[in-house]
C-alpha cells in the first residue's frame, strides 16, 4: 500500500520517536556520566550548532512540490560551549496551509532534543515560511519566537518553557532551553 499524506500523518510520530531513541542510542549521547546526566536537567540550557552536523530532507509525498501534508525532517547535534556533544535534535516542519500560487503560508514544526538523561518535546506553529522544499536553505524568512516546550520523558517528564532558536552568523545557531519542571 502507498504512503499517502494521511498514512504519514498516522505514523511520522511514531517513527519520529523511534528514530530519536535509536538516533541518540547509536550516536552515544546516552553516555553515562556526560554533564548533563550530572543534574543539570530543567535548567536553563544554552547549545551551540552548525551545519556541520546537519541533515536535512524534503519529503514530497505527491511529487508535486511543497503542498499540504509534505515535510522537512531533519537532525542535528547541539553542543556545549566546550564543543562537547551533549544532545540529538530531530524535527520535522509539517505543510498546513498553501496560497493560490502552491506557496506555504503556514508549517508547524515539531522538534525532539533528546538528552542523556531524557528528551524535550517542543513545537511552534510557523506562519511565515519560507524555502520548506530546499533542504540546503533555512525554513523561515525570520526570527520566530520561541517554541512552546509541551513535555519531556525522563528527567524532563512534564517539562514546560520555551526553547529559543537564535541564528548567528556562519550558519551557528544557539538553542536556549528554558526548562521548568515539576
Amino acid at each position: 500500500m502507498p504512503i499517502t499524506k494521511s498514512t504519514a500523518a498516522l505514523t511520522l510520530s511514531t517513527t519520529l520517536a523511534l528514530a530519536v531513541i535509536s538516533g541518540a542510542v547509536t550516536s552515544g549521547v546516552l553516555i553515562a556520566g556526560s554533564a548533563l546526566a550530572q543534574g543539570q536537567a530543567c535548567e536553563r540550557l544554552e547549545l551551540l550548532s552548525t551545519n556541520e552536523d546537519r541533515e536535512v530532507h524534503f519529503v514530497d509525498f505527491d511529487g508535486d512540490g511543497p503542498s499540504i501534508g509534505d515535510r522537512r525532517i531533519g537532525h542535528r547535534r547541539l553542543v556545549d560551549q566546550d564543543g562537547t556533544v551533549v544532545a540529538d535534535r530531530m524535527w520535522t516542519v509539517t505543510v498546513h496551509e498553501v496560497n493560490d500560487a502552491g506557496e506555504p503560508t503556514e508549517t508547524v514544526s515539531e522538534s525532539v532534543t533528546a538528552f542523556p538523561d531524557g528528551t524535550v518535546f517542543s513545537m511552534i506553529d510557523n506562519r511565515d515560511p519560507a524555502n520548506v522544499d530546499d533542504p540546503t536553505t533555512r525554513h523561515s524568512n525570520a526570527q520566530r519566537p520561541p517554541q512552546e516546550i509541551i513535555g519531556g520523558t525522563g528527567a524532563y517528564a512534564g517539562a514546560t518553557g520555551t526553547v529559543e532558536v537564535i541564528r548567528g552568523d556562519d550558519n551557528l545557531m544557539t538553542f536556549i532551553f528554558d526548562l521548568d519542571c515539576p
